[in-house]
Formats: C-alpha cells, sequence, structure tokens
C-alpha cells in the first residue's frame, strides 16, 4: 500500500444514540440466522482439526499479514486468519509458519456455529474492522449486530483496535452491556505493525485505539444454553 490513507468521514460525531437499545433487543432473543450450508462444512472441518488445541482467532484478516506476524509471535497456537474475501485472501503474497492458516468463511456464520458448539478461543484479534462510518449503518458494527454476544462468547481474551475513537468508545459501551470492563488506550504505538492498513494509520499520524479484556469467561458467566436455539432442524 502506498501513499496517505483518508480519515474516517462521519456524520456521527459520538456514539450512536441506539447503541444500547439495539444491542438490548439482541440479547433478548437468540439470533435467527440460518448459516449456509457451505459455511458450516468449513467450519466443522476446522472444528474437527483444531476444537482440541489453544486458537487464536484473526478475525477479518484480509490478505493475512496479521495472521502471518502473530503464528509468529504465539509460534504454540494455532492462528486461523478468517475473512469472507477470496479476493482478498488470494493476494497473500508471504508463506505462513506451519501454525497459521487462512480461511475464507463468513464470520457471522462462523461465530454463530462456534457458540452452538461452546468452542472458545484463547484470544479474538478485531484489527481494524470496517467501521461503517454513516449514523445509519450502525447496526453493521460488530458491537451493535446481532452476532456480537456470540462472537464475545467464543473469546477467552479479546483485542480490538481501531482508528476511528467513536468505533472504540461505542464497543466499550456494548462491553458494559455484558457486564464487561475495559479501557480504551489512546494512541497506541505498536511495536511492530501487524496490519498494512495499521502501517499506513501510523506514517499518516492517525492515532489508533486499542481496547483490550482478558479473562472473558470467568467475567461474563455467559448462559450458551440459550443460543442452541440457533440449531438448524
Amino acid at each position: 500500500m502506498s501513499g496517505a490513507i483518508p480519515r474516517i468521514i462521519t456524520n456521527q460525531q459520538q456514539p450512536h444514540s441506539d447503541l444500547i437499545n439495539a444491542l438490548e433487543r439482541h440479547l433478548a432473543v437468540p439470533y435467527q440466522y440460518p448459516w449456509r450450508a457451505e459455511m458450516q462444512a468449513i467450519y466443522q472441518d476446522l472444528y474437527r482439526q483444531f476444537s482440541g488445541q489453544p486458537v487464536i482467532l484473526d478475525a477479518g484478516c484480509g490478505r493475512g499479514q496479521s495472521t502471518r506476524l502473530l503464528a509468529e509471535q504465539f509460534p504454540d497456537h494455532q492462528i486461523l486468519g478468517l475473512d469472507k474475501s477470496a479476493q482478498r485472501l488470494g493476494h497473500a503474497k508471504e508463506a505462513l509458519p506451519a501454525n497459521a492458516q487462512l480461511v475464507r468463511i463468513e464470520l457471522i456464520d462462523f461465530w454463530l456455529l462456534a457458540a452452538a458448539d461452546r468452542w472458545r478461543f484463547d484470544k479474538v484479534y478485531l484489527l481494524y474492522p470496517n467501521p461503517w462510518p454513516k449514523a445509519h449503518h450502525y447496526k453493521r458494527r460488530w458491537h451493535a449486530h446481532p452476532i456480537f454476544p456470540y462472537l464475545m462468547a467464543s473469546a477467552d481474551s479479546l483485542e480490538l483496535r481501531t482508528n476511528w475513537g467513536i468505533y472504540a468508545e461505542e464497543f466499550l459501551r456494548a462491553l458494559g452491556v455484558l457486564g464487561l470492563a475495559a479501557q480504551i488506550e489512546t494512541d497506541f504505538q505498536p511495536d511492530q505493525p501487524l496490519t498494512a492498513f495499521e502501517s499506513k494509520y501510523l506514517a499518516s499520524q492517525q492515532p489508533i485505539y486499542r481496547l483490550q479484556l482478558e479473562a472473558i469467561a470467568s467475567a461474563w458467566q455467559t448462559d450458551l444454553a440459550c443460543f442452541s436455539a440457533i440449531k438448524n432442524n
């Protein structure tokens, strides 16, 4: 990637006023989303291979640079780089370590299936997810989407990085609805950029916001039994 990267352009200047209400509505009932057979087959193959191993998810991994770097950083873990875009994954240029792989799968399907199987991951990375910065698109952000409780149910720890402060603040408020506490680290300076976007943000002197949670399983006593309603007949 070359050239300056634009800052986020948005008509939203503060956390969305309907965020908490939307998330509470999502929490009231199981998410009735029929996952696709193709995605289920991919998921089941991953589950058979790795469900008994320590796994870290690189969710929305794009071209896989972060997956490779995380695999080097955590050699005792299997790193799964997940992305829905075959095009992005097809642009991966560097060979991956033996403890990493890139997988094309829809994350919504993946997290629903993982919740139904009560599969938890040692850590989930959300590195610069699409912020959907237009206010009327806020429900497409992970923390305002019906998938959010399933995402959180899959993580023993989580790290979010974003270059949009409002996104980080909304994520923090959504965690509060689940009874989880965290802090936002502003102007985060990584020792090594994990993604090409992160390199560009740093070069453009854009602030990076990081939010980390540990021991989610003990802090949030999730009743995953209610999620079993999503099982397809």
